[in-house]
């Protein structure tokens, strides 16, 4: 059972004095994508560059749908957490190998540590070599593997704490939506549109859609598509607004 679900972003750590705007609204986009998909209004809090939404005993999976679709997440993980004693460090990759590895008699495996908290006594290869042996003592059918590994354990030592994960989902990259300015989409109900809208979403803007209707010169199957291309794209925003402009009598003009 994991304890939180631990998401990382990237281009907001680049950013200078709005750096806080940024993870504001990645931290709003965030819950209102999970209140709509899932209908819970979710724990969350900041540590040291990350975001930590709470469990509270759910399984992950419940957000991962939620999560694939905000801007601004570059990769998540659902993660145990630990106290910095090695005991416990120990114990948790032990817990987490057992998780992963059943159903399965063998597999290749190595460990990968983060270790933001440079007062941790241990350095970072010390630590990997003792997790390693202590895992490797207790878990029959495995072998070190370092560069294709089929099981790779991550440890992140923080200033408080410990985060233990063998996964790693990838999220969409980007900026926060509603952080780029505002934009007019010309919705075509071709592929090209809709692409280029989620570009721009992706850069952060907020878009707007605008599609012209010549009924009866196109047919109402042509605007029920472009409704439907509106509706797939709405769930990377969380709403997304159309405008169907009437165009048959400045065409016969």
């Amino acid at each position: 059972m994991y304890d939180y679900i631990l998401i990382r972003y990237g281009e907001i750590a680049l950013k200078g004095k709005n750096q806080k705007d940024f993870l504001n609204r990645l931290w709003r986009n965030i819950k209102e994508q999970i209140k709509t998909d899932v209908g819970v209004l979710p724990r969350l809090e900041k540590d040291q560059g990350r975001i930590l939404l709470y469990l509270d005993g759910e399984e992950p999976e419940k957000y991962y749908n939620a999560l694939d679709h905000v801007f601004g997440i570059s990769s998540y993980s659902p993660v145990l957490r630990t106290s910095l004693e090695m005991s416990d460090i120990l114990d948790g990759a032990l817990k987490e190998f057992a998780q992963v590895m059943a159903g399965r008699a063998e597999a290749t495996f190595r460990v990968t540590i983060k270790r933001p908290n440079k007062r941790f006594p241990l350095s970072s290869m010390k630590l990997a070599t003792e997790v390693a042996n202590h895992i490797y003592d207790h878990v029959p059918g495995l072998t070190v593997d370092l560069k294709h590994a089929q099981i790779d354990l991550k440890v992140e030592v923080r200033d408080e704490c410990a985060y233990i994960t063998t996964q790693k989902r990838p999220g969409l990259g980007g900026l926060p939506l509603g952080t780029g300015g505002r934009g007019m989409l010309l919705l075509s109900g071709g592929i090209d549109s809709p692409v280029a809208g989620w570009a721009m979403m992706r850069r952060g803007m907020t878009v707007e859609a605008i599609h012209f209707h010549s009924y009866p010169y196109t047919s109402e199957m042509a605007k029920e598509k472009v409704l439907t291309l509106a509706e797939q794209m709405a769930k990377y925003s969380g709403r997304l607004v159309v405008h169907l402009v009437p165009f048959t009598k400045i065409q016969e003009e």
